[in-house]
């Protein structure tokens, strides 16, 4: 007997035993004509009026239960009667693909009337849902029906080779029709993946149920391009004289699985930006507050001052006010520059960081002279793919921080710029001979009006904009000691060159 008939055989026989009835029928009919019959405890001719009970069920897609077939109504048509006895129970239910289309009927019968129990039908289910994973994985033309689904369909025996693979499957794994036939399935597993895959197997082998296995997590699986594919999958056995074979529904969530990382990443972005406001508006309306205080309290002085007739203080107090005022202006000015420093707009191209460096250090002569200082820059800098203007203003800041806040002791200030290309990126690096940042402070001074030194002129808001860039590009901007002892200002911006060299 062929393989598969004696799986159905098996099968209907198992129909019998289980809701204890000694006649048993499954059939599969499509566009009203049978495409597969097998009967237990009756002849060819005797299976007929069952057949037709089972088309009933399998036409209404829903169990059909007859306590006194000499007295129901709804097969007073029919003439179900074995060797010459009456038929008295029956009772048939539909079979259901996986995906809810009714592709045959199971049908049980006894000429002695008893009743049918809640666990007869729960285990005639399961025989039901067997027959159905074995009808798909077998008959063309009920695989059919799952040819065209959105969900993958795939069967393999109880070693794991892949007998039954529908097209859906092959194409969310990107395999030609027929090519995954004998293959093992962990072809279909990442390597790493592998030992795992063989435990989650003896699991299963060991206790065999149905079950969802994706529920709650994501599987990961391999196209055969090697490219990732997530899946939620449910399994469910099949038991035949042949051995255990494992039924498998395997749906793609790929693109959902790629959203929701995506989604996680813009919260986790959304929450940075909405934290990194929140710092920006306590540390501006600080830094702004401070210079309107002075402005108030002064010009009070000055108001009463010229009530009672003084005009001894009143140089004083103007220049003190006009002063105050001036550090607002800078901090609006530098306020907008950060947020200009975001605009998505700005036109990109190649830049060249070596020779805006030359022009910012010519440009700064007069203070470098003032500082003593001697600017060293590095020739051949690799060139970046960022905004020229952005990069100007970037190192603008770093070398205006590095005047500004570097004082070595006894030995002229040495300024080194200099860069160089790992990967997709070029690190600038802005190195001096200075005192350095102590440890603690190294994160703190790339925030929003930041200055370790109060006495200094600066805003605060330099190292900021540095910062700001960096993210922009994807970078990162960070300060450590120097060779020199000094401090070295770091920041990664993309290479024109990509990362393999080529523009």
């Amino acid at each position: 007997m062929p393989p598969f008939k004696a799986a159905l055989e098996a099968q209907t026989l198992k129909a019998s035993r289980v809701s204890e009835s000694p006649l048993a029928v499954v059939c599969a009919i499509e566009h009203g004509e049978m495409i597969l019959k097998n009967a237990v405890g009756l002849v060819a001719d005797q299976a007929e009026p069952f057949v037709q009970f089972c088309e009933r069920s399998q036409y209404t897609g829903s169990q059909m239960v007859v306590g006194d077939a000499r007295t129901d109504p709804r097969v007073a048509d029919l003439s179900i009667a074995v060797n010459g006895a009456q038929v008295v129970f029956c009772a048939a239910l539909p079979i259901h693909s996986p995906f809810g289309n009714v592709i045959g009927a199971v049908c049980v019968a006894d000429t002695i009337a008893h009743d049918w129990t809640e666990a007869q039908e729960l285990r005639i289910t399961g025989v039901a849902g067997s027959i159905a994973a074995l009808l798909e994985s077998q008959l063309p033309s009920i695989s059919g029906l799952t040819g065209s689904s959105p969900v993958g369909v795939m069967t393999t025996d109880a070693k794991g080779t892949i007998v039954f693979t529908n097209a859906e499957l092959e194409h969310v794994f990107g395999y030609e029709p027929g090519e995954l036939l004998g293959q093992h399935i962990k072809v279909l597993i990442p390597h790493e993946l592998h030992e795992a895959h063989d435990r989650h197997v003896s699991a299963f082998i060991a206790t065999p149920e149905s079950r969802c296995v994706g529920r709650g997590r994501l599987l990961a699986g391999v196209r055969k391009d090697g490219s990732p594919v997530h899946a939620e999958v449910g399994l469910s056995p099949i038991h035949t004289e042949a051995g255990l074979f494992v039924h498998a529904l395997v749906v793609d969530v790929t693109e959902r699985f790629r959203s929701e990382i995506e989604q996680r990443r813009l919260n986790a972005e959304l929450q940075q930006k909405t934290l990194a406001l929140e710092q920006f508006v306590y540390s501006a309306s600080h830094d702004l507050k401070t210079p309107i205080v002075t402005i108030e309290g002064f010009a009070g002085y000055l108001l009463q001052d010229l009530r009672e007739g003084r005009l001894d203080r009143l140089e004083d107090f103007t220049l003190r006010i006009t002063n105050a005022a001036a550090r607002i202006r800078r901090n609006v000015d530098d306020l907008l520059e950060i947020s200009r420093a975001g605009y998505k707009d700005v036109p990109e191209g190649e830049a060249d960081p070596s020779a805006i460096a030359v022009s910012i250090a010519e440009h700064l002569r007069f203070q470098s002279e003032q500082a003593h200082a001697i600017f060293d820059v590095q020739p051949d800098i690799p060139a970046v793919r960022c905004n020229e203007t952005r990069l100007r203003r970037v190192m603008q800041n770093l070398l205006d921080n590095a005047l500004m806040h570097a004082k070595p002791e006894g030995e002229a200030l040495r300024i080194l710029v200099s860069g160089s290309r790992s990967g997709g990126h070029v690190d600038l690096c802005v190195a001096d001979n200075g005192q350095g940042v102590a440890p603690e402070y190294r994160e703190r001074v790339f925030g929003l009006f930041e200055r370790l030194d109060s006495t200094g002129d600066g805003s605060g808001m330099g190292l900021a904009l540095v910062k700001r860039v960096a993210e922009i590009y994807r970078g990162r901007a960070w300060v450590e000691s120097s060779p020199t002892g000094g401090a070295a200002f770091h920041i990664t911006l993309p290479s024109a060159e990509g990362r393999n060299g080529e523009p």
